[in-house]
This record gives C-alpha cells, structure tokens and sequence, in this order.
C-alpha cells in the first residue's frame, strides 16, 4: 500500500511515528546540550558547602541535583544518568503529540518550524528548572529556526494580517513580561523577557485566542506547580520557581487548545 492509498487518519499515525522517531534522536542530541548548559551549576551548588548554617545534607543534595546528564570515564566510555531514557523518550513524545496536533492545520514546513520550538522548548525547561536560567545561545538558535520560516510562508501567502497579529503577540508579550520582571524582580528573570516574544510571535499566528490561553495559562501552572510543593512540604519562603517551563507548556497548551476553547465559548455564548 502506497502512501496516496492512506486515509488521514492512517497517514498521520505514519507521520507521527515518524516524528516519534526524529524527537529520540532528537533527545539524543538535547542530551549533550542540556548537560553542557547545566555544567557550570556544579560549581555553584558545591561552593554552597562552604557557606555558614547551611547543612550538610542540603549541600549534597544541591550537588546531586546539579550533577551533568552524561559525561566520560577513564578510557573514553561515556556513562549517562538515568533522567536520559527519559530524555529521549520525552522528546520523542513531545514531537508525536505535537505532529499529531497540528498536521492537518498547518503546511509541512511551520509543523517543522514548531517542531523546531519543541525542541528548544524542551531543552530550555530542563536547564531552567536545574539550573534556574534561559541561556540565550538557545533562544536565539530556537528563534532563528522558527520566525524566518513563520515569516517566509506569510511573504509567500501574502498572510499580511497573520504576520501583524504575530508581530503584535510578540510585542505585547515582551511589554508585559518586561513590565512583570520590572514589577516583580524576585518572580522572574530577563530570560523569561527575552523568551516571551519568541513565544507570543508563534502563539499570535495560531490566532488571538492561542495567544490569549498561552499568556494566561503559565501563571496558572505555576500555582499549580507551588501549591503541589506546598503540599508536599518542599516549598519555603526563598524559594523561586522557574518560571521557563510553564511559560512553554503554557505557549503549546495555547497553540492546540485556543481555537478549541474559543469555539467552546462561543456555542455556550449562542454565538456562531
């Protein structure tokens, strides 16, 4: 049976399989990235070993949690800790999820631009959350795969009004992100500012209402998040909770439910 034989149903469970596929090696690839960027928290949890009234058991704990993904043993073997299947298999399934969701929507070429986020998406929330920082050599290799291929196909549609509403969800991201860290210094960072516009430029093409549940939707996870430490007795009062994952779960929660949510409205609403 040739592809041209397939029902949609059955071409997009080829198509995801597929995409399942490249997300491992993909992983596979994140593996070395994440490890590299986290590298340089070793130094810093281990120098909180030293500092007075801290504990021993926190110390250790700062170190082990601060410990690289891989890395070499005598002899050139290469030993990988045990958060790496899980690596891969999450990129593997984040790409799935993702094709899944958005084949039938979008052309081939921004279902790989948005894979290409996915994949940015993942190795930022790992880094942010072992390490508490967006480094920018990723958001700027995430965005430089993402918004001239965003840009190209509205140049090649003449999609004038969906580059202006991009444009429009990346500047009043920035602005408000800008605003909140100005505001609130101790709450965020100036990464998560300089990821927002890359994230409300491809929420803004998906449609007002992906941009508007993307931009909600990170705060709500982040209470989520604190109230399931609360709970569990591991939240204290200095504590920061990166604030990068929620804000990308947050923006592909947008991108496949927006329009989804907003249909919704409008029937209970009487509306269309």
């Amino acid at each position: 049976m040739s592809l041209a034989q397939l029902s949609w149903g059955q071409l997009t469970l080829v198509v995801c399989a597929i995409a399942s596929l490249v997300g491992g090696l993909v992983g596979r690839h994140l593996r070395s990235v994440v490890s590299h960027e986290t590298a340089g928290a070793i130094g810093d949890a281990m120098s909180t070993r030293s500092r007075p009234g801290q504990s021993r058991d926190s110390s250790a704990q700062s170190v082990r949690s601060a410990r690289p993904l891989s890395g070499r043993l005598r002899g050139g073997r290469e030993w990988v800790r045990p958060q790496y299947p899980l690596l891969e298999a999450g990129t593997a399934m984040v790409f799935a999820s993702v094709t899944a969701l958005l084949f039938r929507r979008v052309p081939v070429v921004l279902l790989i631009a948005v894979l290409w986020l996915a994949a940015g998406a993942v190795a930022l929330s790992i880094i942010d959350a072992r390490s508490k920082r967006l480094p920018d050599r990723i958001i700027l290799r995430t965005a430089a795969g993402v918004v001239p291929v965003f840009f190209l196909s509205a140049l090649a549609h003449q999609s004038w009004s969906v580059l202006g509403r991009a444009t429009a969800g990346a500047t009043v991201l920035f602005i408000g992100y800008l605003f909140l860290l100005l505001a609130w210094p101790g709450g965020l960072g100036f990464g998560d500012v300089k990821l927002a516009p890359l994230l409300g430029f491809v929420m803004g093409w998906f449609g007002w209402p992906s941009l508007v549940l993307g931009s909600v939707a990170p705060f709500l996870l982040a209470m989520l998040i604190a109230l399931a430490l609360a709970a569990a007795g591991r939240l204290h009062r200095t504590m920061t909770i990166p604030f990068g994952p929620p804000m990308l779960l947050g923006a592909f929660l947008g991108i496949a439910l927006g329009d989804v949510l907003a249909r919704w409205y409008l029937n209970i609403r009487g509306v269309g």
